[in-house]
């Protein structure tokens, strides 16, 4: 059963609050997805929490912005029924055979948390700080990660439902003006946003700037990334106090910081032009020089706490990403993994061609990131956590092979891996038709243009950089490897049958370039038509003047391979017909 509350009495509520609430009114035991102020006030940063003081965040793309605009504050399910598995046995069979060998591959994931993932980035020099100019502390020092959280201030361990690894933590704030809070433990990409992007050193000071965003409803990657946008900016002297209502934006102070979570929750004075985030500018809150400083791709901020200037395949992976600037789209992990890249055989066999071992070079990273993208595709459709996914941490953890075998056990749908592979592909393809139909088009598969023109000035890889015209060739090869037309959406043929499933009906029309350049060749009509003649009315709202050249002698059509030369326009057609137009010919 489902039923509407009103929630008046909970507008204005933090998240954590919001839960306690919920679930005393309905019941103990159910799962509740909320939003705090942030989203009431559609925050461009806002995010979706679930389960309270131990919240994990749908935090990316601003989705509590979208609650808040439907005045929903919360979800609460509950449940018990579960339906009978195909093979129950086999279910119960492959997953006691993967548990032990995930459980000891992902040791360093109990212990450490994914805060853990901060120290080799440290140790490579490509730790995100100052808003990506540095690769490392300017000091050398390592502050701020999963062993220093382990040593000082862990209080326990907590796990998502059914998961073995219990990768979450609860740590004690022990100095401060939160001491004794007990909270999360702050992410890997926590770590960065809020602390070394900010220059903020202070583990107990990250910690309590990571439980006020959970709060607030803020997402902690984005909202670290538009304070070190709008932090550069004071510091190039593009913005000053006139703009920040008398605030100091200097690198590292945090008790600004901390105002300017409350601010922005609620877009109070400087903190409503925070809350554009990455839009800060189009929304004329920044001058447009302060563009030079903007760390996004398709409106996204910068997610993943590596430079991309050192690993190219990352760098690739942020630039397609069909949400944006956001690594669980396709990041090839194993690139800095020392092992993988030593045994080029083995590297091979991973990502089903040759992928080059150094992380800084281009070639084959475009294979690379294919593979990962399929496979995070299909392992989002299953429900895996990406951490536990093959290629996302390790080579060992369970991918294609094992999803294939579950989803018969499951469901009795026998789908080889490779049929996975072309669904993780087909996810992604049907992305970018949507991406494409808002307008995104190539020149929006980049990275930003400070890791094109500034070459990194600390750590291993100082002096590296992305160069322009291989990045381009390394992107058309992507593009070639993903079916993927010369403006990043799916080639003709692939691109109807996408649409057919996704509306029901699609007939492709490929079109000579001598008459009408269109991307990829042609268009696909998803309206549907019982003709050539009602095909031809579509082509022509589809593309204004078309249609009319289209009804010229001149021109004749092959449907399914088969020419038509009399009585065109009453040729009937059905969904997934293929249409060519090409020129008459004549002569005696």
């Amino acid at each position: 059963s489902v039923e509407v509350r009103p929630a008046g009495h909970l507008w204005g509520r933090d998240t954590y609050e919001t839960d306690e609430l919920v679930r005393a009114e309905t019941d103990a035991r159910a799962r509740v997805a909320c939003i705090g102020p942030a989203g009431e006030n559609r925050v461009a940063l806002a995010a979706v929490m679930c389960g309270g003081s131990t919240a994990r965040a749908a935090g990316r793309t601003g989705l509590g912005a979208v609650m808040g605009s439907k005045r929903l504050k919360a979800i609460a399910v509950r449940g018990s029924y579960r339906a009978p598995a195909h093979d129950e046995a086999g279910l119960k069979e492959l997953a006691r055979q993967v548990t032990p060998p995930l459980r000891q591959i992902t040791t360093r994931l109990f212990e450490l948390g994914t805060a853990g993932s901060v120290q080799p980035a440290e140790m490579a020099g490509d730790l995100p700080v100052k808003n990506w100019r540095l690769g490392s502390w300017p000091d050398g020092a390592r502050r701020i990660n999963g062993t220093a959280v382990a040593e000082t201030i862990l209080a326990g361990h907590y796990a998502c439902f059914s998961c073995p690894i219990r990768c979450g933590k609860v740590v004690c704030v022990e100095s401060g003006p939160h001491a004794g809070t007990t909270a999360r433990g702050a992410e890997y990409e926590t770590c960065a946003g809020l602390g070394s992007m900010l220059l903020n050193d202070n583990q107990n000071v990250l910690q309590a700037a990571g439980d006020l965003c959970n709060r607030y409803g803020l997402d902690t990657i984005s909202t670290g990334a538009a304070l070190a946008f709008a932090m550069e900016a004071w510091e190039k002297g593009v913005l000053g106090k006139s703009d920040t209502g008398g605030l100091d934006l200097t690198w590292g102070n945090y008790e600004v910081v901390e105002k300017l979570f409350f601010m922005t929750a609620r877009r109070e004075g400087f903190g409503d032009t925070i809350a554009w985030s990455a839009r800060a500018v189009e929304a004329g809150k920044y001058p447009r020089q302060a563009l030079e400083y903007r760390m996004a791709v398709k409106g996204l901020m910068q997610s993943d706490p590596h430079d991309a200037r050192i690993i190219k395949a990352f760098a690739l992976g942020l630039a397609v990403a069909t949400r944006g600037m956001d690594h669980l789209r396709n990041r090839v992990t194993l690139e800095i993994n020392a092992k993988v890249n030593d045994d080029p055989a083995f590297k091979r066999s991973l990502y089903h061609g040759d992928v080059a071992p150094e992380p800084n070079s281009y070639r084959g990273k475009e294979i690379a990131v294919r593979a990962c993208e399929d496979t995070y595709a299909v392992g989002d459709s299953v429900g895996m956590c990406r951490f536990t996914t093959k290629l996302f941490n390790s080579p060992s953890l369970p991918g294609l092979e094992q999803f294939s075998k579950q989803v018969e056990n499951v469901t009795g749908l026998r789908l080889s891996p490779t049929d996975l592979q072309q669904v993780g592909l087909n996810i992604t393809g049907l992305e970018r038709m949507i991406n494409y139909a808002l307008g995104a088009r190539r020149k929006d598969d980049t990275v930003p243009r400070r890791w094109f023109e500034e070459e990194l000035e600390w750590g291993a890889y100082k002096g590296e950089k992305i160069d322009g015209q291989e990045f381009d060739r390394l992107l058309s090869r992507f593009y070639a490897v993903s079916q993927l037309d010369e403006e990043g959406q799916p080639e003709l043929d692939f691109r109807s049958k996408l649409a057919q499933v996704a509306s029901g009906f699609a007939v492709g029309v490929k079109v000579p370039k001598s008459l009408k350049q269109l991307p990829g060749g042609g268009l696909v009509i998803t309206q549907p038509i019982r003709n050539l003649g009602e095909l031809i009315a579509a082509i022509d709202r589809e593309v204004p003047g078309l249609g009319v050249l289209l009804r010229d002698h001149a021109f004749n059509f092959v449907v399914n391979d088969e020419i038509v030369l009399r009585g065109q326009e009453q040729v009937p057609l059905a969904t997934g017909d293929r249409v060519e137009v090409v020129m008459a010919v004549s002569g005696g």
